[in-house]
């Protein structure tokens, strides 16, 4: 136990000293375009770590993981190309590697936000529905912050000069689905570092929105 508990420890600081080291990489003129480079190396590392200190590990929870990979792919595939759920945008370099204008990462950080959201509300609620409800409401949150530092750093770009409120309604209908769907594999999911791994998450947004 004392071994986890020291596991637990150094995962944290390791995605704090990450994501801190990011935050100021990303405002300093000299290092932001490697700091850009590193943002998939980011959310492979913060996958890696999840997983690590997921359990159980069944077969389902495999399947549901790439499940939501796939669909987080492919809502935006259809986004980008019909600008009909998020409204008009497109993706640029940032996130890496693309197929077909959209970036392979994206199911990975859909997937990310998808878990750690719905790990943090279960400890809030129970019912899958208002479970699944207030995950797509920390995921929308997340998104909140997430834009401006997105947009500044070349994630990606909205054709319109604000964000389009559907964008917002989209992400919370598209996070409710996905969580009632993944809520339905029935997993009695236990994993000590997707909770401080939102709200570190979350803290780096809020600072990199400031030191915008």
């Amino acid at each position: 136990m004392a071994n986890k508990h020291k596991q637990k420890r150094i995962a944290i600081i390791i995605l704090v000293i990450l994501h801190t080291v990011g935050a100021v990489g990303f405002v300093i003129p000299q290092f932001t375009a490697l700091f850009k480079q590193l943002v998939p190396l980011n959310l492979f590392i913060s996958l890696g770590v999840l997983l690590y200190f997921h359990k159980p590990y069944k077969p389902i929870f495999f399947l549901g993981m790439i499940g939501v990979m796939l669909a987080g792919w492919g809502i935006e595939w259809v986004g980008v190309e019909t600008g009909k759920i998020f409204g008009q945008y497109h993706y640029k370099s940032t996130l890496g590697y693309k197929i077909d204008n959209v970036p392979v990462m994206i199911g990975v950080n859909w997937f990310i936000l998808l878990y750690c959201s719905f790990l943090l509300a279960g400890k809030i609620a129970k019912p899958l529905w208002l479970r699944s409800l207030l995950a797509a409401f920390f995921m929308v949150l997340m998104d909140i912050l997430i834009e401006p530092v997105a947009i500044r750093y070349d994630y990606w770009e909205w054709a319109t000069l604000h964000i389009p409120i559907q964008n917002y309604i989209a992400w919370f209908i598209v996070g409710f689905a996905m969580a009632l769907g993944f809520g339905s594999l029935k997993l009695k999911i236990q994993n000590n570092i997707a909770i401080p791994l939102y709200c570190i998450q979350l803290v780096f947004f809020i600072v990199s929105n400031i030191l915008l």
